[in-house]
């Protein structure tokens, strides 16, 4: 050894400590890929062997896919009857007939569509007499002053009249954009010929088991083959540290050079790399397997609407409410036109 070189050298005990820091760290990497993993396989009930994951994955995916478009076809069919019931004119008995089931929804629908188109013309006449009104108004104001000194109440009475117009328009166009939006949604589930169109095409988009298992074989034997990586560099982590513990405190010195423990956690920190890589993989894969649930709980998304357009099978949830939305706020603005109405025709005398 020269005399300008000098050795470094750190205690065994030191040494245990910090490769022992770097084994847990890879343990730990390896226990929260191992969570990660049992938290996913028990939210999709696979708890057998992995060998078993593909059919029971693919049996449970088949199942909820049909229970998903089971719920869409019973939506379709409760939202029916029960605008039927209320607004298709149709006594109880006779709408448990089959020959009935479609008569008062059409019925409904129908009477929806009269009320709007009601609400659209009331609101026309009343903006026509207004603007009539408006023209009587400025000329009187212009060719009497004394016209409106002896009307003193009018000025007043013509501007609620122009709030109340204004009122009309701003609600008319709202409830006209509200109707265009959910009538195709209102035709299927009323009309015999387009609801059949939507349950066909849901029946259409099923997918079977074997779809299922096809769809899932990649997936899971990408799982699977990372949880087995996973545990060979855990088994390997193992077999080193164990290598290392039993020479080093061999030595008799109790102690060992300063870059023996450096190229020795080096060789852990490759592992570190790799035991993260794994884990971050297996969280895009099991990513994809948890999607792959979601899709088979929410396919078909649409069905199709009269005019091929698709609609929302989340709509039917609010089909009804905004049914009765519509014909709520068509009637209201229907008793709004008709007071605006009466008034303007008074002012036109």
């Amino acid at each position: 050894m020269s005399s300008g070189t000098r050795t470094s050298f750190v205690g065994v005990r030191y040494a245990l400590d910090k490769m022992q820091d770097k084994v847990l760290g890879i343990q730990d990497a390896d226990t929260d890929a191992e969570k990660a993993l049992v938290d996913v396989l028990l939210r999709l009930s696979l708890a057998g062997p992995e060998e078993t994951w593909l059919r029971d994955f693919s049996a449970r995916s088949s199942a909820l896919n049909k229970e998903h478009r089971h719920t869409i076809k019973q939506a379709l069919n409760d939202t029916g009857m029960l605008i039927s019931f209320l607004y298709g004119n149709i006594v109880v008995e006779r709408l448990r007939s089959m020959a009935n089931v479609f008569t008062g929804r059409q019925n409904a629908l129908k009477q929806l569509e009269l009320a709007v188109a009601e609400m659209s013309q009331c609101c026309r006449t009343a903006v026509s007499l207004h603007s009539r009104v408006e023209v009587m108004y400025a000329a009187r104001i212009r060719g009497c002053f004394t016209f409106a000194q002896q009307n003193v109440m009018l000025p007043r009475t013509m501007d609620n009249v122009r709030l109340g117009i204004h009122k009309l328009r701003s609600e008319e166009a709202t409830i006209l954009a509200l109707f265009e939006r959910w009538k195709p949604c209102f035709i299927v589930i009323c009309q015999k010929t387009y609801h059949r169109q939507a349950l066909d095409a849901i029946h259409a988009n099923k997918i079977d088991q074997d779809t299922f298992a096809e769809l899932a074989g990649p997936i899971l034997a990408n799982l699977t083959s990372l949880c087995h990586a996973r545990e060979r560099l855990v088994s390997e982590v193992g077999s080193i540290s164990a290598t290392q513990v039993k020479d080093w405190v061999k030595r008799s010195t109790g102690v060992l050079r300063k870059t023996e423990l450096e190229e020795a956690l080096g060789k852990y920190d490759v592992y570190v790399e790799k035991i993260n890589l794994a884990k971050n993989k297996q969280a895009r894969v099991l990513a994809e397997l948890l999607a792959l649930d979601r899709r088979c709980k929410r396919s078909p998304t649409t069905f199709p609407g009269p005019d091929g357009t698709e609609i929302q099978v989340d709509d039917l949830r609010s089909a009804f409410r905004q049914f009765e939305n519509v014909r709520f706020c068509s009637m209201r603005l229907i008793k709004l036109a008709n007071k605006l109405i009466k008034d303007l025709r008074a002012l036109s005398l």
